[in-house]
């Protein structure tokens, strides 16, 4: 009897991921707890995230909460319960508004690759549509790597409790995560042949071969997470714009005033130089709301491309 037929996805043909780092699962390292241990899985996904972003950039990463509402579907109170949580521990620092970095060391090597569009896709689970839960994109992300290595011949043998120890999630978390996978006709599972006793009470697990077609960029960096745009391009093409052109046009006056001023007062306190540091805080503001309305990535700009930009000073 032939093999049924896997449902169809119509998935992307391509897609950018998160790497996600085995080590912000908290899994106990030499039988000890890490600082990670204990962190919500929304912790650990913003974190996830924050690695993949900084490390594709090559520095700390523009990542204002809008980023993860729009592109991963999170709600404003899990992130800044997330952030709270994450800096309090002392992981991650801010370094100016909406930057991040890693401060803790940890295993970069061992890690799983997400696919961003998992994040947000609906999936057929036992006839409803529904969003996968960070337990089951993580459960998923591990069978994927399983499924992808070449010395395993497209398959991954594991049991219920394995996966949860990989990724450390708690026994019933993980076996609920697999069944769920299956109802959506995510991934298949059969009984392993033989007598071997490390396989026993394992299983043959095959992911969806459409989720495995889905191709990733061949190298991490900042040109796959970001459009192909040239700044100035974009610029003179957003300059038709009265809005914009306005915009550009009384940040040009407040910079000039700016300069000005300073060599006037060079360099010592006054109401009018507060005022301009004002009015300039306030035309960065507009700008960033400008560039939101229209969803137009900030760092699509290099720093310092708007005479508003805050100086490394700030």
């Amino acid at each position: 009897m032939p093999d049924k037929e896997w449902q169809k996805l119509n998935l992307p043909e391509t897609s950018t991921y998160i790497e996600f780092p085995i080590a912000f699962t908290g899994k106990p390292k030499n039988g000890k707890a890490t600082v990670f241990t204990g962190l919500l899985l929304s912790c650990q996904f913003i974190l996830a995230i924050i690695h993949t972003m900084n490390k594709a950039f090559k520095k700390p990463a523009f990542l204002p909460y809008d980023y993860f509402v729009e592109e991963f579907g999170m709600s404003k109170e899990t992130i800044s319960a997330a952030f709270k949580a994450l800096t309090e521990r002392g992981i991650i620092e801010r370094v100016k508004r909406s930057y991040y970095k890693i401060k803790v060391s940890y295993n970069k090597s061992d890690h799983l690759e997400i696919d961003s569009y998992m994040f947000k896709q609906l999936w057929n689970v036992g006839g409803k549509q529904k969003r996968l839960a960070y337990s089951r994109l993580l459960t998923l992300g591990l069978l994927k790597r399983g499924n992808e290595n070449p010395k395993a011949g497209g398959v991954y043998i594991s049991s219920q409790a394995r996966i949860g120890k990989a990724v450390n999630l708690p026994r019933t978390t993980a076996g609920d995560s697999v069944r769920e996978l299956i109802a959506a006709d995510l991934t298949r599972t059969e009984k392993v042949d033989g007598n071997d006793r490390r396989r026993r009470g394992c299983s043959l697990f095959t992911v969806h071969p459409e989720i495995l077609a889905v191709k990733h960029p061949q190298k991490l960096n900042s040109d796959n997470y970001k459009q192909d745009y040239n700044a100035d391009e974009l610029h003179k093409r957003l300059m038709l714009d009265t809005e914009y052109k306005s915009l550009i046009e009384r940040m040009e006056v407040n910079y000039n005033s700016y300069v000005h001023l300073i060599l006037q007062v060079r360099g010592a306190d006054s109401p009018e130089l507060k005022g301009l540091e004002s009015e300039r805080e306030a035309l960065r503001n507009e700008l960033d709301g400008y560039l939101k309305k229209r969803r137009i990535r900030r760092e699509f700009f290099p720093t310092g491309y708007f005479k508003c930009d805050e100086s490394d000073e700030d």
